[in-house]
């Protein structure tokens, strides 16, 4: 699969199944800290973060107007992510 199939698959819009929100992504309380991109993790202390889940449990994370639009069984069109390694 090329880059670009990847990223158009990923922006597939998705069912919500799930929202929430870390004041601190880095936090070990926060539940999706393991979704947070690998390359941004060093800025990721201190920094909240608004966060939804699809159906198929992958994430999205996003600003707070989007996460005070989405709504739970709706589909949402996001960058979806998987667990990072």
């Amino acid at each position: 699969m090329t880059w670009l199939a990847l990223l158009l698959t990923l922006m597939f819009p998705r069912t919500v199944r799930g929202m929430g929100y870390c004041p601190d992504v880095s936090s070990p309380t926060c539940a999706v800290r393991d979704y947070w991109p690998t390359s941004q993790r060093a800025e990721a202390t201190g920094k909240e973060a608004y966060w939804l889940m699809s159906v198929d449990r992958q994430i999205c994370f996003v600003d707070r107007s989007t996460y005070d639009r989405a709504i739970i069984g709706r589909e949402t069109d996001c960058i979806w992510r998987y667990r990072q390694p």
